[in-house]
């Protein structure tokens, strides 16, 4: 039988001529849901905010929950970070980014790259199949440490003046998290 919901009906009769009838319904729903996470390539606050697609297209039980798992810098394995669920299904998820020092500068989180993946459940609680999850895995990098600069010019005058022109001036940036952006940096 095909997935879907079925009425069924049966009704009995004895030998004096005496039925009864009963009803029920039959749902069947033997296939899973699918999810796809996505977050931003680019995260530099203290929240990633992970959207995700999640659809019972095939079996029709409907959505029940989709759970997001992440991997933070340095972790070997994936751990459950939240869950939607119920009415709470609104296709987003806000990660908070852990701080190396909770409760530190606003600068002080975790940096480094965070992979995600989602696996959703339907009503008929069948679950996402975990195989093959690296295939859906989008990843962020966080970077919340301003580049570094450094601008200066040595003077050929007194008291910091120069009296000749051009002014050679020394331009110096870098950044060890997401890089420096085009065209940076400008003066």
């Amino acid at each position: 039988t095909a997935d879907g919901t079925y009425a069924i009906s049966c009704s009995v009769d004895d030998a004096a001529g005496n039925d009864n009838s009963d009803t029920d319904t039959v749902k069947l729903d033997t296939a899973a849901p699918t999810s796809q996470a996505s977050s931003p390539d680019y995260n530099k606050d203290g929240t990633i905010d992970v959207s995700y697609t999640a659809a019972d297209n095939t079996g029709g039980s409907g959505l029940k929950s989709v759970a997001l798992y992440v991997k933070a810098p340095g972790e070997s394995s994936f751990t459950l970070a939240m869950t939607d669920s119920g009415a709470a299904i609104d296709n987003t998820f806000a990660y908070a980014v852990p701080e190396v020092t909770p409760g530190g500068a606003t600068d002080d989180y975790v940096q480094g790259t965070y992979a995600f993946y989602t696996l959703a459940t339907d009503v008929a609680d069948n679950v996402e199949d975990a195989t093959g999850v690296d295939s859906r895995t989008d990843q962020t990098l966080q970077d919340s440490i301003a580049p570094s600069l450094s601008v200066s010019h040595t003077a050929d005058g007194d008291n910091g003046w120069n009296t000749s022109s051009p002014v050679t001036v020394t331009v110096a940036a870098s950044d060890a998290g997401s890089g420096l952006d085009t065209g940076s940096p400008s003066c």
